[in-house]
């Protein structure tokens, strides 16, 4: 069964350290960058005792970008570094775009939480938002520039995710795919009207016009998801020049198809550029792993005790009804009454076994 996203409240702007990477590579380091930018860092000892509680988060994943067949430059950027991922894709031309989008990344990575928590992530994008909002007021070069960005935190059965634009998230499961996230689009609020259809839409002379994006304006509130997920699920992040060239169904198609995720993202990136590759191009693809496992596992044993409790108490029933009716009769009513009576009481406790053998399988 599909999983709806569940939406969660908007917070006001706040800074919560994070961990960090470096763009397509794990590892941590000190967010020096945020610092050297006048973004205030408070304390981070209650973060990192959340951190040590909740541990690592066992994913594969694999992650592709590309600069398509028409543009000159990749505005897009990535980070991947379990239980963070993200993907913005800049505008506003070589040496604006390109300076949006990584810092962007570059923040967020900074400031994420270290395991997931929407408020926190979003946080963590409002903060980006104000990074890339100051350095396009401080360069004349770089006026207009902005991205979009997707972050998802994925770790013990928990997806959270803070969108702006229209670089999306879809997830995998059970062989259905789902888009998580809801484009900040001129499409999409034309879509959502009636006034276009999806195919429309893909080939409309506007279609890359967002109606939000990080850096245009002092203040963003993100959108924000909440949803668990399982072992087996399989989360896509793209930009708009993966899911603007190719249907979600093709989209589906590759993803169902190739099992390692390093392959399957760069099979989504190699299918959008042979459908004409008219934008820069970006897909990441994160497998959910063993986590997921554990949880089921807890839920099946809690089915499991569940069992054992509904045997004892029909145990215990059924033995004072017996212990009752001996009572009443004194000890010295009609055998074969008695004996009928314990034939019924064993039929009785055959049945509640077999409840309990239900509920455990």
């Amino acid at each position: 069964m599909t999983r709806k996203p569940q939406r969660v409240s908007q917070l006001s702007l706040g800074v919560l350290h994070g961990r960090a990477a470096k763009s397509g590579a794990a590892g941590t380091r000190t967010p020096s960058g945020a610092s050297s930018r006048g973004i205030s860092v408070p304390d981070e000892g209650a973060r990192l005792a959340s951190a040590a509680a909740s541990g690592p988060e066992p994913v594969a994943f694999g992650s592709c970008t590309d600069v398509g067949r028409v543009r000159e430059h990749n505005e897009d950027s990535l980070f991947v570094a379990p239980p963070l991922f993200v993907v913005a894709d800049g505008m506003g031309g070589h040496a604006a775009g390109e300076v949006a989008s990584e810092l962007a990344i570059q923040t967020i990575s900074d400031l994420a939480p270290a395991y997931p928590n929407g408020p926190m992530l979003g946080m963590a994008v409002e903060t980006a938002n104000q990074a890339v909002y100051n350095a396009a007021q401080e360069n004349e070069r770089r006026s207009g520039m902005g991205t979009t960005v997707t972050a998802a935190m994925v770790m013990g059965g928990r997806l959270v995710i803070a969108q702006v634009g229209d670089s999306r998230a879809y997830l995998l499961s059970h062989g259905t795919l789902q888009q998580l996230t809801r484009d900040h689009s001129l499409m999409a609020e034309m879509i959502e009207a009636g006034q276009l259809t999806p195919a429309e839409a893909r080939v409309h002379p506007k279609r890359n016009f967002i109606t939000r994006a990080l850096g245009t304006s002092p203040t963003v509130r993100p959108d924000l998801y909440e949803l668990n997920v399982s072992a087996g699920d399989r989360l896509l992040l793209c930009s708009d020049g993966l899911s603007g060239m190719i249907d979600d169904e093709a989209i589906a198609r590759i993803l169902s198809a190739y099992r390692d995720p390093q392959a399957c993202a760069k099979e989504l990136v190699a299918a959008a550029n042979e459908a004409g590759g008219h934008d820069n191009i970006t897909a990441v693809v994160v497998d959910v792993g063993g986590e997921g496992e554990a949880v089921d596992t807890v839920e099946h044993r809690r089915s499991v005790i569940t069992a054992v409790v509904i045997g004892l108490v029909a145990v215990v029933l059924i033995a004072g009804a017996i212990a009752l009716i001996h009572l009443l009769t004194g000890g010295g009513g009609d055998a074969a009454a008695e004996a009928e009576t314990v034939q019924q009481a064993v039929e009785t406790a055959t049945e509640a076994a077999l409840a309990a053998g239900t509920v455990v399988g």
